[in-house]
């Protein structure tokens, strides 16, 4: 349940608001997460009442309608459309500041550490609780969590940015995913619920964290840039993720090191978080 890159209207979120840019962010990006929620449902009910060649017409006049209402409502936003006026020196140099500092590598890191962590989990779910006994039926309705958490995970997380600092944020988030993650771990199914909306608001936080974090330490002016490389590494590392998680599986015999795997690697972001300085007034 990974976004496509939100790279254009993160940037024209992150113009646009400055007091509520944290939540604004997660109202945005809940998007993908709504749509995994209630999509099914709908995609299911169309194939119904109009076959499934109709339901692709259904979602394509969706898609057509929503794109024409977010073009209409951005291009009434002026300072929105900011990026055609940027000031290409200044964003050479803020990105050659950016990359020569310790920060921009520090979340590079985290962001790769956590998603490690997170995206072998949210391949791996279904079957993980199938192998601590779940029916199929019953794994996909717990995994089913997952979508709301991510919901709530953006929205609630955009709100805490805006008014506490953004790694502690990050930090408490983590703790709480390694928490559930080990109790799967140890204690199994009856955890299973509290485990999965952990790991669900956890995903929701990620991508909203990458965004925030890139404006506020290194502005806008080379936000495309910097945002586009941080973002690379989130992908490369939730491409890896489910691999690397299921080669311990396929080593050990079960999921049980599997998810300690995970557990490790979302410590080892939590410390890099913990590493980045205070933002600049």
């Amino acid at each position: 349940m990974t976004d496509h890159p939100p790279l254009r209207y993160g940037r024209a979120i992150n113009t646009v608001f400055n007091k509520q840019r944290g939540l604004a962010l997660g109202v945005a990006l809940s998007g993908a997460g709504v749509a995994a929620t209630f999509g099914p449902a709908f995609i299911s009910s169309a194939i119904d009442a109009f076959g499934w060649r109709g339901a692709y017409y259904a979602m394509a006049l969706f898609t057509l309608i929503v794109g024409m209402v977010i073009v209409i409502v951005l291009s009434r936003l002026k300072s929105a459309t900011a990026a055609a006026n940027i000031d290409l020196h200044a964003a050479r140099e803020d990105f050659k500041k950016a990359k020569a500092s310790r920060t921009y590598w520090t979340i590079m890191a985290a962001i790769f550490c956590l998603s490690l962590g997170l995206g072998g989990l949210m391949i791996h779910f279904v079957p993980i609780l199938l192998d601590i006994g779940f029916t199929t039926s019953d794994a996909v309705k717990v995994a089913g969590v997952i979508g709301i958490a991510v919901v709530l995970g953006r929205l609630l997380v955009g709100f805490a940015v805006d008014r506490m600092f953004a790694p502690r944020v990050a930090i408490a988030i983590l703790f709480a995913c390694i928490c559930g993650v080990l109790a799967l771990a140890i204690f199994g199914s009856v955890v299973a619920i509290p485990a999965a909306f952990v790991i669900g608001f956890s995903v929701g936080a990620e991508v909203d964290l990458i965004g925030y974090l890139v404006a506020r330490y290194f502005g806008m002016h080379a936000y495309g840039q910097i945002y586009g490389r941080q973002y690379s590494t989130f992908l490369i590392a939730t491409g890896l993720s489910p691999v690397i998680l299921g080669a311990v599986r396929d080593v050990t015999g079960s999921y049980t090191a599997s998810l300690f795997t995970a557990a490790a690697f979302m410590v080892v972001s939590a410390a890099l978080f913990a590493r980045l300085p205070k933002f600049e007034k």
